[in-house]
């Protein structure tokens, strides 16, 4: 009896290592003499952060670079007059790419070098119009995600790719008028290898009831729809993020039930096949800005506890299981309201919460970010995989017939290069070429259009360099 004791304890104590909180590496509040609202966060390759929203005075967009301890190492006034940002991406130069909106009169693209300081910004000017996110394609341009209104009380997803100077190279719009006239919104995006998009957003009926659904849309390079998705409950819902998984695409946000909210997560297939559909009840009222499927199904999730610690809302930060129990949970906060915008995994296997708060400024809301330890294991780095600690490529199937899956892995976050030449040492295809976050990804090289034979792909990462042969066969 004794031995079979220490025999559970043993498994407990393994699984409490496993389900251990994250530490709070640092928590720093950005800010100026006005209101500041920050709305996303990404990691730079040297291991800080920038962190991109709006300050009020005046009304302009705002992007604050850090050190990887959080310290502050320059802060940006962007954009023209009323002007906000809603994603900003690095890109291969070392700079960064930041897009949202000026106002109520268009959709905003603009360019910094790598101290933060203005390149360019272009204004795509519809009614109404939002970008949401924002992508650095291979070839230099960018593509850029979001929403638009059409007619009163009617919008449509409306999308667009610009050159390498920002200016208009096509835009999309994809609205529903017939009867019944729907609504679409698009709140955020994430890219796909061939250039394109998977977004998710909502779709409602325009009437005078809102039943707000999930509405996912997946388009190509090419600027072509290739399917979209209505997801309903017996809520309003509303989508936030969207992570590639490398089997599908999670779609993380929340059910609103009047007096409450509740996490909601989805995750579909390359197809937009829906996998699974989970209302998460377990973890109180949380408005889930952020959702990651790491290994095993657990799902990290992050969003804004309505009722926190002190009766008033708080960072909050969950490890979910696939039947719904909470590992783990953690609340960040001051006393004052405390509203979490975005939460990203980071290449060391812990993650970055942004959002804005009212407690430690002088004037109104700051920025407030937390940085935390591991919130997995290294078994469960992500989303999805362990980090890499070295440069790995492999194809398979080898021979191939028509389209070959690619995989890779990066130690760290730096620009990656993925090209594929054939026996005479003729570029074919470029599959990746920009800045990347340190994990394991994954592409589809398509030889289609190629004839029978050897061909090699190469994976530069940094100055480390990986080739590998593949045959296709028709």
């Amino acid at each position: 009896m004794k031995s079979s004791l220490v025999v559970w304890v043993a498994v407990l104590v393994i699984a409490v290592q496993g389900w251990a909180q994250p530490d709070t590496v640092w928590t720093h509040i950005y800010g100026q003499s006005s209101d500041d609202y920050s709305y996303v966060v990404q990691e730079t390759p040297d291991g800080g952060v920038v962190v991109a929203g709006s300050m009020s005075s005046p009304f302009s967009c705002e992007l604050v670079k850090t050190t990887g301890n959080g310290t502050r190492q320059w802060i940006r006034n962007l954009g023209p007059g009323s002007s906000y940002a809603n994603d900003v991406r690095c890109t291969a130069d070392g700079g960064y790419v930041l897009a949202g909106a000026v106002g109520t009169v268009g959709a905003l693209v603009l360019k910094t070098d790598s101290s933060g300081a203005q390149s360019w910004s272009r204004t795509l000017v519809h009614d109404h119009a939002v970008f949401a996110s924002v992508f650095p394609r291979s070839d230099g341009s960018y593509m850029a995600a979001g929403h638009r209104d059409i007619a009163t009380s009617l919008s449509g997803v409306y999308y667009a790719r610009l050159d390498s100077a920002g200016n208009a190279m096509w835009e999309r719009t994809l609205s529903r008028t017939a009867s019944p006239a729907l609504s679409l919104t698009l709140d955020a995006a994430c890219a796909t290898p061939d250039g394109g998009f998977v977004g998710a957003g909502t779709v409602d009926t325009v009437d005078a009831i809102i039943n707000e659904d999930f509405y996912i849309i997946r388009v190509n390079g090419a600027g072509d729809t290739l399917w979209t998705r209505s997801i309903g409950g017996a809520y309003r819902q509303g989508a936030r993020s969207v992570q590639a998984t490398g089997d599908g695409y999670v779609i993380g946000g929340f059910d609103n039930r009047g007096s409450s909210f509740c996490p909601h997560v989805v995750k579909v297939s390359e197809s937009g096949e829906v996998l699974w559909n989970r209302v998460i009840t377990t973890v109180g009222s949380v408005t889930c800005a952020a959702a990651y499927e790491i290994e095993g199904g657990d799902l990290i999730i992050s969003g804004t506890l309505l009722a926190g610690a002190t009766g008033v809302p708080d960072f909050y930060l969950a490890r979910v299981a696939p039947n719904d129990t909470v590992l783990w949970s953690r609340r960040y906060g001051s006393g004052t309201a405390d509203w979490v915008e975005d939460m990203k995994l980071m290449s060391d296997g812990g993650c970055v919460i942004t959002g804005r708060t009212q407690a430690f400024g002088a004037a109104g809301w700051d920025f407030y970010v937390v940085r935390t330890s591991a919130v997995h294991t290294t078994a469960d780095a992500g989303p999805q995989r362990a980090v890499p600690v070295s440069l790995t490529l492999t194809s398979y199937p080898n021979p191939f017939n028509a389209t070959a899956a690619i995989e890779y892995s990066v130690p760290q976050t730096e620009r990656v290069a993925l090209r594929v030449y054939d026996v005479l040492g003729r570029e074919v295809a470029t599959l990746a070429d920009g800045a990347q976050t340190a994990g394991v990804h994954s592409l589809t090289f398509d030889g289609a259009h190629l004839p029978s034979g050897i061909y090699f792909a190469r994976l530069q990462a940094g100055q480390a360099v990986q080739t590998r042969k593949m045959m296709l066969l028709k």
